[in-house]
């Protein structure tokens, strides 16, 4: 890939509403199960480090890795002081654990997401705590899906079981989310996936300034929520798990 395109990418990540309403949710989330500052923390799925601020605020020293060496490039470029590794998950050797480790948007594309959820296991210090987003429900599978290099979308029994199953983390909590938006959202994709619209794109393209606000209102909206309770569907999930 080009590298102004990982410009482009960063931009998208920054401003784009699906993205800033991600991180104010994630970043609520994480005040409620990380109330002290840990020593490490590890972001697999680095990309161009637009989540890095947010590790800063619950760890000392923050890591990533990420597959692509000109993602890395840039990355460390806007986070000067952050070891960011070369590799892929869950072969990648760290030769350490981490007290905290975040996965977003990065198991729906391991083949083998039981085998990286044990891994994930291993990486975590004791009381180690990590968290986990993905795109939630096949009925939402679109194109958009094929070109990002999904292997899945996924329920809450589904990940649930994934890591009760092969792991012996506990879980803290998990909830769908980008609930407010769902049927709008399942409407669209439906519409897409019938009618062949937007073959070759994905869904995070740009809309107009006006609209970018409201959507991003309406889902951070969901930050608050989440604080207290679990919402029942949604276009993705998040899992806090805790290792004993």
């Amino acid at each position: 890939m080009e590298k102004k395109l990982f410009k482009e990418i960063d931009d998208i990540e920054l401003n784009h509403w699906w993205f800033k309403g991600r991180r104010k949710i994630i970043g609520g989330i994480l005040k409620s199960f990380v109330r002290s500052k840990k020593d490490s923390a590890l972001d697999i799925g680095f990309g161009t480090g637009s989540n890095a601020n947010l590790l800063k605020e619950h760890s000392l020293r923050v890591f990533g890795l990420d597959p692509a060496y000109e993602a890395i490039e840039f990355s460390k470029k806007r986070n000067p002081g952050t070891t960011v590794f070369h590799g892929s998950f869950p072969e990648y050797n760290f030769g350490r654990k981490y007290d905290l480790v975040t996965l977003f948007d990065v198991l729906e594309h391991i083949k083998d997401d039981a085998g990286a959820v044990k891994q994930l296991e291993k990486l975590m210090n004791k009381n180690g705590v990590a968290l986990i987003t993905v795109p939630a429900l096949t009925s939402l599978w679109t194109e958009h899906d094929v070109l990002l290099h999904h292997y899945r979308r996924y329920t809450k029994e589904g990940l649930k079981n994934l890591i009760s199953n092969n792991t012996g983390l506990t879980i803290e909590k998990i909830s769908y989310f980008n609930s407010f938006l769902f049927f709008p959202i399942f409407i669209f994709r439906s519409l897409r996936r019938v009618f062949n619209l937007g073959e070759g794109s994905s869904d995070f393209f740009t809309v107009p300034a006006v609209f970018n606000k409201l959507f991003y209102g309406i889902f951070s909206l969901e930050s608050h929520l989440l604080k207290f309770l679990n919402l029942p569907v949604g276009v993705s999930l998040v899992c806090v798990v805790k290792k004993s």
